[in-house]
C-alpha cells in the first residue's frame, strides 16, 4: 500500500506581503499536482500534517473551492490533524473551524486512531499528547509539533523536539510531522520521520525551500521524494527591498541583545501571557470560560 505524504498547505486567498504572482493560482497548481500524483501512484490516502488552511478565519468561497477541487478529483481519502491555524484562537475546541465543515462534506477524514489493512495511522493534533501504539502492524503517527532536524531555527527558540530522539523513542514506524516549515528526513533503519514542510513559499526566508511531498511504501517501508514544480524565486517575489530588510533586521537583533544585557524584560504579549497562563492551569478553568475570553479578546 502507498501513501502519500504532505506538509503544510496553508491555504488562503490572500497572498503573503513581498509575493508578486498570482498566489491563489500558484497554490491550487500544488493542489493538482499533489491530487494527480496520488492518483497516477495509485495511493490509498493523503496524509496532511495539520495548518490545513492558514487560518481559522477561512472564507466560505475558500471552503467552497477546496470541497470542489477535492470533490471533483475523487481523491483517496486525505487524512489530517488540527495545526494551531487551524483552531479558533489556538483553542482545543474544534466544533467551529474550517476543517469541521470539509469533514462534515466527507472531503477530509480527521484523524484520531484509523486502521487500513494491517497500518495504524494515529493522529496528534497541535493540542494533543503523542499516543502509544499498541496494535501490531505498521504504526503511523501524523503530528503537528515543532520537530527540528539539528539547530533550532532561531536564537532562544523554546519548546522544540529533536526528530531522531522523537523516531527511536516514540515506537512509530514512520512519522508525518507539521509546524516546521523546512523539509527534511530523519531514517533509523526501516523507520522514517517525514516533514516536508510548508507547500507554498511563503515569505522570503523560504527563497532556497523547494516544497516536496513523499511517497511511503507499507509494502518494504520505503520514501520515494517528489518535487512540486515551481518558479525561479525572481519570479514570485519582490527581492528589491531584502538587502534593506536584512540591515533593519541586524540593527534590530543587536538593539533586542542590548536590552537583554541591560535587563530583564518579561513578556509583554498580553494574549500570549494569558494563553501560556490558561495552558499552565487548564485543570482549574473551565472550557467553555476559556474559549469566551479567547473570543472576546481577538
Amino acid at each position: 500500500m502507498k501513501l502519500l505524504l504532505t506538509g503544510d498547505w496553508h491555504l488562503t486567498n490572500t497572498a503573503p506581503e513581498k509575493r508578486i504572482d498570482n498566489y491563489v493560482k500558484a497554490q491550487d497548481r500544488k493542489i493538482d499536482f499533489i491530487c494527480t500524483l496520488a492518483k497516477e501512484k495509485n495511493c490509498a490516502c493523503i496524509i496532511q500534517p495539520g495548518d490545513f488552511f492558514d487560518s481559522h478565519k477561512a472564507n466560505d468561497f475558500l471552503k467552497r473551492k477546496m470541497i470542489q477541487i477535492l470533490m471533483d478529483t475523487h481523491l483517496p481519502p486525505i487524512l489530517t490533524i488540527f495545526g494551531q491555524h487551524d483552531l479558533r484562537y489556538h483553542s482545543s475546541d474544534t466544533r467551529n473551524t474550517p476543517l469541521r465543515v470539509l469533514e462534515a462534506a466527507e472531503i477530509i477524514d480527521i484523524l484520531g486512531h484509523m486502521e487500513i489493512e494491517d497500518v495504524n495511522i494515529y493522529g496528534a493534533s497541535w493540542f494533543e499528547d503523542i499516543p502509544m501504539p499498541e496494535i501490531e502492524g505498521i504504526n503511523i503517527l501524523v503530528i503537528h509539533k515543532m520537530i527540528i532536524k539539528n539547530n533550532k531555527l532561531w536564537e532562544g527558540q523554546e519548546d522544540v523536539t529533536k526528530g531522531n530522539i522523537l523516531l527511536r523513542n516514540s515506537g512509530f514506524d514512520l512519522i508525518v510531522s507539521g509546524d516546521n516549515h523546512q523539509s527534511f528526513t530523519i531514517s533509523t533503519g526501516k523507520k522514517h520521520l517525514v516533514n516536508c514542510g510548508s507547500l507554498m513559499r511563503m515569505t522570503t526566508a523560504q527563497l532556497e525551500h523547494k516544497p516536496v511531498v513523499y511517497i511511503y511504501d507499507t509494502k518494504d517501508k520505503s520514501l520515494e521524494e517528489h518535487f512540486i514544480p515551481i518558479e525561479p524565486a525572481e519570479k514570485v517575489f519582490d527581492l528589491s527591498t531584502i538587502e534593506k530588510e536584512k540591515k533593519e533586521n541586524k540593527e534590530l537583533e543587536a538593539f533586542v541583545s542590548q536590552l537583554k544585557k541591560d535587563t530583564k524584560i518579561e513578556g509583554l504579549d498580553y494574549a500570549k501571557n494569558l494563553f501560556d497562563y490558561t495552558k499552565d492551569n487548564k485543570e482549574t478553568i473551565e472550557e467553555g470560560t476559556l474559549n469566551i475570553i479567547l473570543e472576546v479578546m481577538i
